[in-house]
């Protein structure tokens, strides 16, 4: 939070301005008074030596106005539609990699007047491993044997392909190619290839953006985004082709999200950070629920495939409206540039370019930043116990996200409006999170959303053999809540725990953990359907209250001085006590 008050005299302006950098919440990370001088419209030359650089950018920012209609523009477009439109083809690949129920073929029912289900009876054999022994998805009876005894039929795989219940889909891409059976894993192997690009994404484009700039690095990435997932429609007979587009797609998917996310950041004042993180929350939720009745009119994987990709190209006629970070420009040096960018910001809110705001931009591009590396997170062991324990939290709430979102289509009922659920349930669990971390702290606002989890995990396990849809995913929306609350706070103490030298890379190596972890995801859910069903939710069982153990170790962030050095991170949380709980009123 910035308080600033200004006296004025005929020629002078004293600026005092007590700075708390803080998440809305009240999380507070730094506290400094810093009284400068200047003169007409310019900012304060003064003291600009003893400056950092977040404290002169943000004196610049706040002089061309922080909070005008170019922030208000750019967040709405770019932090909210925008986010809509990406967490679709983020996210379609769920839907068109869905297996419907299925059965082998036999020549010959199209000349009887047998119903599906009779015909299954005299042809198809039971599995025990399906609840209540449904009907086999690969084996047949051998209509050659002799003896009509189902009993003693010989039983074996299905000869002359397979039927598919086309009751939701006209076509998907594993009914399209027979990704069935035996050859099931083919699904779960485009899924872990879309998360490990993801991971390398990260790597790669995390390291453009710093090289390269934000603007060019989100027009690369829309570009690899929709090329890869357009493409990938057109190959899925050359499944390794298809691998390769849909892992290319994933690459891209998240630098499409933190571009656009880090420059609103950069030029907002520090009081609404939270809420365009919040704003991004709330259009990944929407886009999700219209991919979900998007998907249901259309039936057919190309054409969801297609569709939601599409309004994606809309935001290469607005480039005008997504300027370079002029944050990253000094800091390359480039002050002409950054000063373009700042001069358009002030004409976009009616406000005054300060006159010496290229001086203040060459102070910048003159500062030497010091870089700290990954092991920094493990040389002090307060740190390093902090960091293995989010690291650990980070990892299974991804996991158990990933495998709520890929077991949804094997759920009985409709698969669209199980998608829609759990995809809507994600806004009262973001919401939750902010409303209980301010009330009853981070910690056990983290906790008490894995003991929840946990919770409503075993309801959904008792619920599963009594084939009831509408009380099974309702369960599991309420599970994907919590999961989503402890997504949203694992985040939040991520930020508030690390110290400001290398808040980054930790949460850098949060996020890789977690989708390093979530490869298995796929997996886990192929396991549920060869062999029960119970398998997902198990795992989830067993992982949130693993998290729930490692969240209570976690030190409570809220109302507290946060670490700036790794001195402040050896030392921060070593004075509270573990069964020390507090609700917190707001005065």
């Amino acid at each position: 939070m910035v308080f600033t008050q200004e006296k004025k005299s005929e020629s002078t302006i004293t600026i005092v301005r007590t700075e708390v950098i803080m998440d809305e919440d009240g999380a507070t990370e730094k506290l400094n008074a810093v009284e400068k001088n200047g003169t007409g419209d310019g900012l304060p030359a003064k003291k600009f030596a003893n400056a950092e650089e977040e404290e002169l950018f943000d004196s610049l920012i706040e002089k061309i106005g922080n909070d005008g209609k170019f922030q208000r523009r750019f967040d709405i477009l770019y932090n909210f539609i925008l986010v809509m439109c990406v967490s679709m083809p983020y996210l379609n690949i769920i839907l068109i990699m869905t297996i419907p129920d299925h059965w082998c073929y036999l020549p010959g029912r199209e000349m009887t007047n047998l119903t599906v289900e009779q015909w299954k009876e005299e042809h198809i054999p039971r599995d025990p491993v399906k609840l209540n022994n449904g009907f086999s998805s690969c084996k047949m009876y051998l209509d050659d044997d002799d003896n009509n005894n189902s009993g003693n039929r010989s039983i074996v795989d299905c000869r002359y392909g397979w039927e598919y219940d086309r009751t939701w889909y006209t076509e998907t891409a594993p009914t399209a190619q027979n990704w069935v059976c035996d050859k099931e894993v083919y699904v779960s192997n485009a899924f872990a290839a879309g998360r490990i690009g993801e991971i390398v994404g990260t790597l790669i484009f995390g390291q453009l953006g710093d090289q390269l700039g934000r603007m060019p690095v989100f027009y690369i990435s829309m570009v690899i985004l929709i090329v890869g997932r357009i493409a990938s429609t057109f190959v899925s007979q050359w499944y390794y082709a298809f691998l390769v587009l849909i892992g290319l797609g994933s690459t891209a998917s998240i630098s499409t999200f933190q571009s656009p996310l880090v420059i609103s950041m950069e030029v907002s004042d520090a009081r609404k950070r939270s809420y365009v993180a919040f704003l991004q929350c709330v259009g990944w939720v929407i886009g999700l629920c219209v991919l979900a009745m998007m998907a249901w009119v259309l039936k057919d994987w190309q054409l969801i495939m297609v569709v939601s990709t599409l309004p994606c190209l809309a935001y290469f006629f607005m480039y005008k409206m997504f300027p370079e970070s002029p944050r990253w420009l000094a800091s390359k040096g480039r002050v002409k540039q950054a000063a373009e960018v700042l001069k358009y910001i002030a004409r976009v809110n009616k406000t005054t370019y300060p006159d010496n705001a290229e001086e203040v931009l060459q102070k910048i591009a003159d500062k030497k930043e010091k870089f700290y590396g990954l092991p920094t997170l493990f040389f002090h062991w307060r740190l390093a116990k902090n960091t293995l324990l989010i690291i650990t939290c980070w990892g299974i709430s991804g996991l158990s996200y990933y495998i709520l979102m890929l077991n949804v289509t094997t759920m009985s009922g409709n698969p669209f409006m199980n998608f829609f659920w759990q995809s809507l349930v994600e806004l009262p669990g973001y919401t939750l999170g902010k409303v209980c971390s301010n009330v009853f702290g981070r910690r056990w606002t983290q906790a008490g959303a894995y003991i929840l989890g946990s919770f409503f995990c075993s309801i959904v396990l008792l619920v599963l053999p009594l084939q009831m849809p509408l009380l099974e995913i309702f369960f599991v929306s309420l599970l994907k809540m919590c999961l989503t609350t402890s997504f949203y706070m694992v985040w939040l103490q991520a930020i508030e725990i690390y110290p400001t030298c290398v808040r980054q890379t930790g949460t850098s190596l949060g996020g890789m953990v977690s989708n390093t972890v979530g490869i298995v995801g796929p997996y886990v859910v192929l396991l549920g359907t060869s062999y029960h069903a119970s398998i997902p939710y198990a795992v989830i069982l067993i992982g949130t209250m693993l998290s729930c153990v490692c969240a209570s170790f976690l030190p409570e962030t809220y109302n507290e001085k946060l670490p700036e050095t790794l001195e402040d991170a050896q030392n921060f949380g070593k004075d509270q006590k573990f069964w020390n709980f507090k609700i917190y009123r707001k005065k």
